[in-house]
């Protein structure tokens, strides 16, 4: 009976295994990008508040005597291209997509985009249960 049941099913053996190896692949290169993207948004972060200690700074060394033109300078150079109001940020993805536009991307579409990717596993782990309780009563 039990291998009437896994014939007439579509899972064999060999195809669990290469859907096994295919999800896993899809696992390991999502975790690997999402970890890539933790990264681009620590950078992004990371420069956002140097910028920002940077212009704090800026008034103490207008009261110094010191020459603040190049200083002044660069806290305005990456002003204007790190800080939200007037900059996207500093990375970009593809030369394109900026990091902020992908975040703000993921966080109204990571429901379809993870019902997408659990929906495939959840239904080969029940299909997989179902053949082999349905073999192991036998």
């Amino acid at each position: 009976l039990f291998e009437n049941v896994v014939s007439a099913s579509r899972l064999t053996p060999k195809r669990i295994k290469h859907w096994i190896t295919l999800l896993m692949i899809v696992i390991v290169w999502t975790c690997f990008l999402f970890k890539l993207l933790m990264g681009a948004i620590g950078l992004e972060n990371a420069v956002k508040v140097t910028v920002l200690e940077l212009c704090q700074e800026l008034p103490l060394q207008i009261a110094s005597d010191h020459n603040v033109a190049p200083f002044t300078a660069l806290v305005q150079y990456w002003r204007l291209r790190a800080l939200p109001p007037t900059g996207p940020g500093i990375l970009s993805l593809w030369g394109s997509l900026r990091i902020p536009d992908i975040v703000l991307y993921l966080q109204f579409y990571s429901w379809p985009f993870v019902a997408a990717i659990v929906t495939p596993v959840f239904k080969l782990i029940m299909s997989l249960k179902t053949v082999y309780s349905a073999g192991m009563t036998v």
